[in-house]
């Protein structure tokens, strides 16, 4: 959580950067656009924001980009990559290049080659736990409990 100086520093350099230069930052919180800080800084900058993938979404994405890649991939595959990796893209990413190497290319990816190459080396940690009893994912919190006792 940003200080109030700090977001005053932040508000200032805003006004008048370093020519050439971009500022990134990345928020743990959905941001309030409301806020004084926001208003400030969209007034003087252009501020993106980039919302996670949902997980439902990161299913079909990962579908989407194994055929970009000319691998095949099974629905049951691509539930258990997003189970296992979770929704961030750079991981799903990584996950279907090193799939893609482990099964050959243009061969398809089972939930068998998936269980195979990631299951056993994934590491739960307590806040997925969390994350899915939140989200009252019965399902995933119990695997979750399961392969944090193995």
């Amino acid at each position: 959580m940003l200080r109030a100086e700090d977001k005053e520093e932040l508000a200032k350099y805003a006004e008048n950067p370093a020519s050439g230069a971009t500022l990134v930052l990345k928020a743990s919180d959905k941001l309030d656009g409301r806020s004084a800080f926001m208003k400030r800084m969209t007034k003087s900058a252009k501020v993106l924001t980039y919302d996670p993938i949902k997980p439902w979404l990161a299913e079909k994405w990962v579908s989407d980009r194994a055929r970009q890649i000319n691998q095949r991939l099974d629905n049951d595959a691509a539930k258990l990559i997003v189970e296992l990796v979770g929704s961030s893209l750079m991981s799903l990413e990584q996950t279907l290049q090193q799939l893609s190497l482990y099964v050959g290319l243009n061969k398809s990816i089972t939930r068998a080659d998936v269980e195979l190459a990631l299951a056993a080396t994934r590491a739960h940690s307590i806040f997925e736990l969390v994350d899915a009893i939140a989200a009252k994912n019965a399902t995933h919190a119990i695997r979750v409990v399961d392969a944090m006792l193995e």
